[in-house]
């Protein structure tokens, strides 16, 4: 159902789902093949809806109109007048959709952000995250051209490593990580050791993948709907890799891969705490790797987010990812809320530069 159509937007509530023709414009229109499909935000939003989203958050679909034809779209969680770009600690990028025909990325932001007004007339700020530098700079940009001016933080990082052949990928990491994947491999091999790699989840998987993840030093899913949705979302359209390993017949380390064209994505990995004497996970990662280069031709692996630090054994890049807040300085609480972020990070710089000994006339 619309809850609001002008000659420049049209706004869908999430809840009631799109007209088939704004569906379809979407699925052509998408920035991540992956990550931007309309189907991961609505199973993202049902997420939200059922476990994260307190009373008064409305999530929409959002279109700027051209002829009546979209060419920019965005799915948006809207509270007071407070409006964010739908995403979780499930999203490893965000972008928007756009019609790359006759915008580019800059045009299409700027034209998002100037219609922002028919969502939530008066809005104070628009909030998104993650953010990739380019990303960031993008909206610095626009802010000069626009009456917004952005306050960014920071969020997480983004490790991941681009190589030819697994050859080279495994001989160009530390002799630390070599070292301690033969001992432990070594070590392992006194036991019953099974790979498997699956591209569709079975309800016997799954059942591996939380016993281990409950096993391990994760922090526990506020719910397993959203997994479950990505495990058999991902093998319906045969991007799935499920890794398990088994020590003796125990499930003892799992990880869940996203695999699409050359890429190889990382979603999720876990390792049962009482094998971690034989880090089953080292052995798992190396034997993926090792896999999907030579059977799957994957030239570049992604870790996702997450500035874990044993994440820099296995990438070569890292990139810091940020969070921001857009101010609309056309609204009068917007220009009081932009001079208190502007006074709070000032004394932040103070108090930060004061603890390196630096000194203030």
């Amino acid at each position: 159902m619309t809850i609001k159509a002008q000659s420049d937007v049209g706004i869908y509530s999430a809840e009631q789902g799109l007209p088939g023709s704004l569906l379809h414009w979407l699925n052509e229109h998408k920035s991540h093949d992956i990550f931007s499909d309309p189907q991961w935000y609505q199973a993202l939003i049902e997420f939200k809806q059922q476990h994260e989203a307190p009373l008064g958050i409305k999530f929409y679909w959002f279109f700027v109109l051209s002829n009546d034809s979209p060419v920019v779209a965005a799915p948006i969680e809207v509270k007071n007048n407070k409006i964010k770009f739908v995403a979780n600690f499930y999203s490893p990028c965000s972008e928007l959709f756009y019609d790359r025909e006759t915008l580019n990325v800059r045009q299409a932001w700027a034209l998002l952000l100037s219609h922002l007004t028919y969502l939530r007339p008066g809005w104070l700020s628009f909030e998104m995250f993650p953010l990739f530098p380019e990303q960031l700079s993008r909206f610095k940009a626009i802010a000069l051209e626009l009456p917004v001016t952005v306050f960014n933080y920071n969020f997480s990082a983004n490790y991941c490593s681009d190589f030819k052949d697994f050859r080279t990928y495994w001989n160009s990491r530390s002799s630390r990580l070599r070292n301690t994947h033969r001992r432990r491999t070594k070590q392992a091999r006194q036991h019953q050791l099974e790979f498997q790699i699956h591209d569709v989840c079975t309800p016997e998987l799954e059942a591996d993948y939380w016993y281990i993840y409950q096993h391990s030093w994760k922090i526990q899913e506020p719910s397993r709907c959203f997994i479950h949705w990505l495990m058999n979302w991902a093998g319906e359209h045969k991007i799935l890799k499920l890794g398990l390993l088994k020590i003796d017949g125990k499930p003892a380390a799992f990880q869940l891969w996203l695999v699409n064209g050359k890429c190889g994505s990382i979603f999720k990995l876990a390792q049962d705490k009482r094998f971690d004497a034989l880090s089953p996970g080292t052995i798992l990662m190396e034997h993926m790797v090792r896999q999907l280069s030579q059977n799957s031709g994957i030239t570049k692996i992604d870790f996702l987010l997450g500035n874990d630090e044993f994440k820099a054994l296995w990438m070569d890049d890292k990139v810091l990812v940020s969070g921001a807040e857009i101010i609309n300085r056309s609204h009068v609480k917007g220009r009081l809320l932009s001079m208190m972020y502007t006074i709070k990070n000032w004394l932040k710089g103070m108090n930060r530069n004061t603890r390196n000994g630096d000194k203030y006339d």
